[in-house]
């Protein structure tokens, strides 16, 4: 199985548990109540653990897989990951930064610099803004290029 392959089921798993959990709501509130005709508790509970466990069992073959995966530059896929997510909250900040600028600048009686020389200021915080997102698009694009081609540790 790749990983892409691994995180999909995952997904699929905690969706299945979610719905697994709102049964088992309805069918202690039935028991607790003495409605006729709710669901097994039991069974459902049982239903519960078992999704739990391949969870459990997923989510350990997944982590193994990043820890253990690594680009032919010696990157592992999991200092990527953290690389792309540094790499987005730098570009939300900077790009927060530089359109507040912009915006105070804009704002009448601003006793600051004028447009003119607050420039190329402005067009450095965008410039690099920019660059820091090419570099996390990067990341992302390789981080998803090996998910959809390493295979899954044991």
């Amino acid at each position: 199985m790749k990983l892409a392959d691994a995180m999909e089921r995952l997904r699929t798993l905690e969706t299945q548990l979610d719905k697994l959990k709102e049964e088992l709501l309805q069918a202690a509130t039935a028991r607790v109540t003495g409605r006729p005709g709710a669901p097994a508790f039991d069974a459902l509970m049982a239903a519960v653990e078992a999704t739990l466990a391949q969870i459990a069992a997923l989510k350990t073959m997944i982590g193994k897989t990043i820890a253990l995966a690594a680009f032919p530059d010696g990157t592992s896929v999991l200092e990527a990951i953290a690389r792309h997510d540094r790499l987005a909250a730098q570009h939300s900040i900077l790009s927060s930064v530089a359109l507040a600028a912009a915006t105070a600048l804009c704002l009448p009686a601003t006793e600051g610099e004028s447009a003119v020389d607050a420039a190329p200021f402005l067009t450095g915080l965008w410039l690099r803004a920019t660059e820091i997102e090419q570099e996390k698009e990067h990341w992302q694009t390789a981080v998803f290029h090996m998910t959809q081609t390493v295979d899954l540790a044991e």
